[in-house]
């Protein structure tokens, strides 16, 4: 609920920015508009909790917090979370400037109106994306997806196999990318390259999550997910795909 609670840093600039005050047009204060926008997000955070509250133990996931299925200390998993966390942001920065930009002067229209939050969209990013995101997608989405797949396979009830993490990894990291897609859509218009650029960047990092999610923690993917976002903070690299 920090995650959720830290959204206004990034919503009231850009309501204030964008959302006419007074007269005949405005009919809520930009903080109703923000309170009414954080309920989505808070459900959602509850039903992931919930989701891999019942479910992760069941397939071998492992949450340090929760104490479900620890088999090593935290301190033996961060340095490849943080690390790997910041390397895929810097990939995202890398084939943004290089592959997407060229090919879509929009994106300055878009890299502008993200930045419009300042500090506040870089606080936003640690706390929203970096934990709420992770529980939503990682600890809730791609373990029920795990679950039902395992639930569904000839081996059940033996453990789950490989495969079936690949396959809730990737389609959870592709709905996660599909997901940035109604905020970037409200800036710019849909081409197949604003589509192409939203699932390939976001797919690349939710694919990382995944797999630290599975291989390690939920803690190594909320660690690598929010180094992401310091990342983008140190190279002043406004992300929103």
């Amino acid at each position: 609920m920090i995650g959720v609670a830290s959204l206004p840093l990034v919503m009231l600039p850009l309501i204030e920015a964008q959302v006419p005050i007074g007269g005949s047009v405005q009919r809520l204060s930009p903080a109703a508009i923000v309170a009414l926008n954080l309920l989505q997000p808070a459900i959602l955070l509850a039903v992931g909790v919930a989701l891999g509250a019942t479910l992760a133990h069941r397939i071998g996931l492992c949450s340090h917090i929760a104490a479900v299925n620890v088999t090593r200390s935290f301190a033996r998993e961060w340095p490849l979370a943080a690390a790997s966390g910041a390397l895929v942001a810097l990939a995202i920065v890398g084939f943004d400037v290089w592959l997407f930009v060229p090919r879509m002067p929009e994106l300055a229209a878009l890299q502008n109106s993200t930045g419009a939050g300042g500090i506040g969209i870089r606080i936003a990013g640690v706390l929203y994306g970096g934990m709420t995101e992770e529980l939503m997608t990682r600890w809730g989405l791609m373990t029920l997806v795990a679950w039902g797949a395992w639930r569904l396979s000839p081996r059940h009830p033996q453990p789950p196999t490989t495969w079936v993490f690949v396959v809730a990894i990737v389609a959870v990291a592709l709905l996660f990318a599909a997901g940035h897609l109604p905020v970037t859509l409200k800036i710019v218009h849909a081409t197949a390259w604003v589509i192409t650029r939203a699932l390939v960047l976001n797919g690349m990092a939710g694919a990382l999550y995944g797999w630290l999610c599975w291989r390690r923690s939920l803690e190594s993917a909320i660690l690598a997910h929010a180094m992401g976002h310091v990342v983008f903070a140190l190279v002043g690299f406004a992300h929103t795909a």
